[in-house]
């Protein structure tokens, strides 16, 4: 509605509010052009009490002497419902001060005619209109009704179209890209960290190896289980390894496999079982008459080898045997894979000699200490029925390898074993110490611990016999 520049004392419908006659000198008719008002907002800071809308019978005014104070109308920014409020343009409505300015109880006549609103318009009433003020006509409906309180509102922006989804869904999309490379980026942080960096912390355990060494057994001798003869072993205690030698045949010559195994890895390695060791022998002193050749075998007590022994005097024996005396008798003793050992055995050439033997061998005792038994053997010679010499023989027999080594290793000639002094034989395959020595008619007494008197032959063997041993 456009209601610009009406004065203050003007009726828009110039008829006397009193009697609703119309006034003899009307108002001259007011330009009322309207102007679109910016973002739906109207302005009605010019707009006068006294300008009541549509009243058929104005009452003429006269500004009043004594003003109504000011009200302060001040408008809040409009919502965003007056957006369909018709659009105006420098168009002002008096404010509040210029209405109450004017005298209501005494209206001069207006002469001026008055252009007739149409009936129709809609009003809305005015803020700080006293009680006794006339009520304005309807405003036409062809006019937006202003809302006071909206007055000096806020311009609001036209809508455009929204291109929020879009946005939305770009946003979205970038979301899932960055999410998509986060999961990547993790998976792979993940899989490096224990394929690598947990690799790296977990305590190394050291890696086993097994090493098979170049193995050699002797023919007949026992077979060692222990794994660092065979293998050198690394990673682990040796104490949980161990040794497969169930193929080896120690009896006879021959390349073998063994296995090493140690937890849950093993190796496989090959042991030669061989004959490289010389032979040895034990002697026996020999006595012959003047003249008397003695054969080889008589002055070898048995060969200790893992196969047969063969024997050959070095010397000349036809020499040796012509004049009474001591002699020694080179004998070279061969095996049967050709391993040689030369030994020295004594000859003992005289006029009297012992021309009858008797063999007596004791039952076995323990000898707790060494973890052997012991047996003792008694070849005496007699001439013409008396004694004449006599050869104890004492083997020392161990159970275990490990306490025949010992043995062998810590033996002191001048201590002997269990009190037996002699000359030592070692008898590796046999597990066996022999210890020889020579014994004359007092020290074989004292050997039986008897009073012995007589050196008969007969007396000799009784005895014997009767003390266990056994006599040939």
């Amino acid at each position: 509605m456009d209601i610009n520049n009406l004065p203050n004392n003007q009726n828009l419908n110039n008829t006397n509010p009193t009697t609703g006659t119309p006034n003899e000198n009307p108002t001259p008719v007011v330009n009322n052009n309207v102007n679109p008002l910016p973002n739906n907002a109207m302005d009605t800071t010019n707009l006068s009490n006294s300008q009541t809308l549509n009243n058929p019978n104005p009452t003429p005014v006269t500004p009043n002497q004594n003003p109504a104070p000011e009200v302060n109308n001040s408008v809040n920014p409009m919502p965003d419902n007056t957006t369909n409020v018709a659009s105006t343009s420098n168009q002002t409505i008096p404010n509040n001060e210029s209405l109450n300015s004017i005298n209501l109880s005494n209206p001069t006549p207006s002469n001026t005619p008055v252009n007739t609103v149409p009936q129709t318009l809609e009003t809305t009433p005015l803020t700080g209109e006293t009680p006794n003020q006339p009520q304005p006509n309807p405003v036409p409906q062809t006019l937006a009704s202003p809302n006071l309180d909206n007055f000096n509102a806020v311009p609001v922006p036209p809508a455009f179209a929204d291109d929020s989804k879009k946005k939305d869904k770009k946003n979205n999309k970038t979301m899932t890209i960055v999410l998509l490379i986060l999961m990547v980026v993790a998976i792979g942080g993940g899989l490096y960290y224990f394929l690598v960096l947990a690799k790296n912390q977990t305590p190394k355990v050291p890696s086993v190896t097994i090493v098979p060494k170049e193995v050699h057994l002797n023919l007949k001798e026992e077979i060692p289980t222990d794994p660092t003869l065979y293998a050198d072993i690394t990673g682990i205690d040796v104490s949980n390894c161990i040794v497969n030698t169930e193929a080896i045949n120690k009896n006879l010559a021959n390349a073998y496999n063994f296995q090493v195994t140690c937890n849950d890895k093993m190796e496989i390695g090959t042991v030669i079982v061989e004959d490289t060791k010389k032979p040895e022998v034990v002697l026996n002193d020999l006595e012959v008459t003047v003249g008397t050749i003695p054969n080889v075998e008589d002055f070898i007590d048995y060969c200790i080898d893992a196969s047969n022994c063969t024997y050959k005097i070095t010397n000349d024996l036809t020499t040796l045997v012509t004049a009474p005396g001591t002699y020694d008798v080179n004998i070279s003793v061969t095996d049967a894979y050709n391993n040689q050992n030369d030994v020295t055995a004594k000859l003992i050439v005289g006029n009297s000699i012992a021309d009858t033997y008797i063999t007596c061998t004791a039952n076995p005792m323990d000898v707790d200490s060494i973890f052997a038994t012991q047996v003792n053997t008694y070849k005496i010679g007699f001439n013409n029925n008396l004694f004449h010499n006599a050869i104890k023989t004492s083997k020392f027999t161990f159970e275990q390898i490990a306490d025949y080594n010992a043995q062998v290793n810590s033996y002191d000639a001048t201590k002997g074993i269990n009190h037996v002094i002699g000359t030592n034989y070692n008898d590796v395959f046999n597990k066996t110490i022999i210890i020889k020595q020579s014994q004359n008619f007092n020290e074989l007494v004292s050997d039986f611990g008897a009073n012995l008197s007589s050196q008969d032959i007969n007396v000799i063997r009784s005895y014997l016999m009767f003390q266990g041993y056994t006599c040939e």
